[in-house]
């Protein structure tokens, strides 16, 4: 893992955080090399923020090093967990952690020398952890991704889920506004939320009024499509693929939704050219709703 910052570059390598000065792209020079071991960390993931880096170590360690002077990085605070970091970010006076068969652990990191637990919100199974303004994107699953709304950190609400297909592990998460950035499997996907939407004066989430596909894109598509849908309850949800006979290829989703804007991907390289229809299915008496589409190669 690597941070920039200006014209510096920070690097975790094997029990140490390392400082190269990049002023002189051609010759890059190392300015300090911190041992961590020290303080039972050996694996970590870390974040920069401002002057300081928050690191989270497989170990269950916090270290938050003060880097203002790059040649010369100091510890400037250190909070146990006590059960295993997956990974961390920062975002204002708070660090979010996921830890491993644990849950999110939120803590204020306002002074690091006196890091204060303020909520934990149990998972089974957090991975990644992303942030961008008021949204925290998690890996609540290998394969599903969880929003949550971060704007009052003593009370995560979650906004939606997406969910990949099975097997498509996710590996990454980077957030920029409302676009989502997921790397998963060997794809990346991209997902414009709607679902984010936010009033500006109530900063609630709508909720949509009609049960329908609100677009299928690209269409034309030659390899990945993505279903873009609402619903306007909790509902039990299945989407299926069918061909132009009307036979059944492939479903991509079949479970219990929030109420909300959602997406799924059909990855269609193991089917030929062709037509094909996405048919989606919901209970609580809403009906269904289909959309044609066309695979090129």
């Amino acid at each position: 893992q690597i941070k920039i910052k200006d014209d510096l570059a920070y690097m975790n390598d094997n029990g140490y955080l390392v400082t190269f000065d990049l002023s002189n792209p051609a010759q890059p020079e190392i300015l300090s090399e911190v041992l961590l071991r020290q303080h039972r960390v050996s694996e970590y993931r870390f974040d920069l923020v401002g002057d300081y880096i928050y690191i989270g170590a497989v170990s269950g360690q916090v270290i938050v090093v003060d880097i203002a002077i790059p040649n010369r990085p100091r510890l400037a605070g250190q909070f146990d967990t006590g059960s295993e970091i997956v990974d961390i970010r920062v975002s204002g006076e708070f660090a979010y952690l996921s830890l491993r068969e644990t849950g999110l652990l939120i803590l204020d990191v306002f002074d690091p020398a006196d890091m204060i637990d303020v909520s934990l919100f149990e998972y089974a199974d957090p991975g990644i952890i992303e942030v961008s303004y008021d949204f925290l994107y998690l890996q609540n699953s290998p394969s599903l991704l969880t929003v949550l709304d971060k704007s009052d950190a003593e009370n995560l609400q979650e906004r939606g889920f997406y969910r990949f297909g099975e097997g498509d592990i996710i590996r990454d998460i980077k957030a920029d506004g409302a676009t989502i950035y997921v790397a998963y499997g060997s794809n990346v996907a991209i997902l414009d939320n709607s679902m984010l939407a936010v009033d500006e004066n109530s900063k609630n989430v709508g909720i949509p009024e009609n049960f329908s596909i609100l677009d299928v894109y690209p269409n034309p598509f030659n390899s990945t499509a993505t279903i873009r849908y609402n619903l306007p309850a909790q509902s039990a949800v299945s989407i299926v693929i069918y061909d132009s006979n009307g036979k059944q290829i492939q479903e991509l989703q079949n479970g219990v939704m929030p109420a909300g804007v959602h997406q799924n991907i059909w990855g269609a390289n193991s089917v030929s050219a062709g037509v094909y229809f996405m048919k989606i299915n919901g209970d609580n008496n809403l009906s269904s709703s289909t959309h044609k589409v066309t695979l090129i190669k």
